[in-house]
């Protein structure tokens, strides 16, 4: 998969464990825990080298009063424990919505001569958002690996609009099967 990567966005506690901070608050995260292990299918059989793990480190209250999420240090930063990685994966860090504000990961598809980016991950209506946003502004060929991306059972619309809106925008949808 030369000059593509496989973005896996925030598969941190705090967004995808039932205990996480996420799910307390929307209640049910069954479609994320669905993403999760189909994530974990497409880990199974593809070279680890094709991926990157974006983790977000996130400051107490950086959203909104009283959302603190994915604090460096604690359990909810952590990557869910359900996740099939392991240390010999890329990880990089992000402290916004956008992987792109991060140096780390531009300076990475940058080294990787990378163009075309399949964005996974949590959650749908920001970060997944906003990555995928950036990336078609940035030149970038995106593909949204639609069954791979996950929100709250609550909020699926905002995942469809979400969707919708990228495919205005020129991203491609595919299936993790098809991946």
């Amino acid at each position: 998969m030369e000059g593509k990567k496989i973005v896996i966005i925030d598969p941190q506690h705090d967004f995808t464990a039932l205990e996480g901070f996420y799910a307390i608050k929307h209640k049910a995260i069954h479609q994320m825990r669905d993403a999760l292990q189909r994530i974990n299918n497409l880990l199974a059989r593809t070279d680890k080298d094709a991926i990157m793990i974006l983790r977000s480190d996130y400051r107490p209250d950086q959203f909104a009063p009283g959302q603190s999420i994915c604090l460096p240090g604690t359990t909810g930063n952590q990557i869910d424990r359900d996740l099939a990685v392991d240390p010999t994966y890329t990880f990089i860090t992000k402290t916004e919505h956008s992987a792109f504000k991060a140096t780390a990961f531009t300076d990475y598809l940058k080294a990787t001569k990378t163009t075309t980016l399949f964005i996974c991950g949590f959650l749908a209506e920001y970060c997944v958002r906003q990555t995928a946003l950036d990336a078609l502004q940035g030149g970038y060929t995106v593909y949204l690996v639609e069954d791979c991306i996950g929100t709250g059972d609550d909020v699926q619309q905002r995942r469809m609009d979400m969707i919708e809106e990228l495919q205005e925008k020129g991203a491609r949808m595919i299936n993790s099967t098809a991946l």
